[in-house]
């Protein structure tokens, strides 16, 4: 157990420090966006999909003043690439997703995906009452399980979402690979809203 947890620490640790280092939070404030960190570095189950995860919020959602934003910090040199993606700004999501790729000390690439939103988006707050209720509920032992399934599943080679995960420990108390995948290929997966966990 202590293996699993040891290595998520030590990466919540890198990842705080390149939040820091990249004036994330300062950065936004500045540009009046609230900035909300979700995902795995939140909820504390970040395991070897090395990414960091934030919801955005601006006052006022203006295209050009977002790549403004993602200019100031990807002028940081560890940043090698940033990427946008406009597809869902006319999709159900309504938002404006960057991905910005840093490379740490280690010539670790860590992914950060910086998700602004528009005011009118039916997601808003859905992943931050998840990382609440991961974060007011999870045991050691479901924390254990998530890590080592996580951590399996990228072993394998197997495509998940971290979200996945979640759901499938939390709601049907799957511990293992092969019960994961069953769980994706059977019939009720397919009309399963990932955004529903029950705790």
């Amino acid at each position: 157990m202590e293996n699993y947890i040891n290595i998520s620490k030590k990466n919540l640790v890198i990842a705080k420090t390149i939040i820091n280092e990249l004036k994330i939070n300062e950065i936004l404030e500045k540009n009046d966006c609230i900035g909300n960190l979700i995902g795995s570095v939140a909820t504390e189950l970040l395991m070897d999909n090395l990414d960091i995860d934030f919801h955005i919020y601006p006052k006022n959602f203006c295209v050009e003043d977002i790549y403004k934003i993602i200019g100031i910090i990807s002028k940081n040199v560890n940043i090698e690439k940033a990427t946008c993606i406009h597809l869902d700004l006319n999709s159900e999501y309504k938002t404006l997703d960057w991905h910005l790729y840093y490379k740490d000390i280690e010539n670790n690439i860590w992914r950060l995906d910086l998700i602004f939103f528009k005011s009118d988006s039916q997601y808003i707050g859905k992943a931050e009452k998840i990382v609440e209720n991961i974060n007011k509920i999870k045991t050691l032992e479901q924390k254990n399980d998530i890590l080592r399934l996580k951590h399996k599943l990228k072993k394998k080679n197997i495509d998940f979402k971290g979200i996945e995960v979640y759901k499938a420990v939390f709601e049907k108390k799957i511990k293992t690979i092969e019960e994961f995948i069953m769980w994706k290929n059977n019939e009720e997966y397919k009309n399963t809203d990932l955004w529903d966990i029950i705790f």
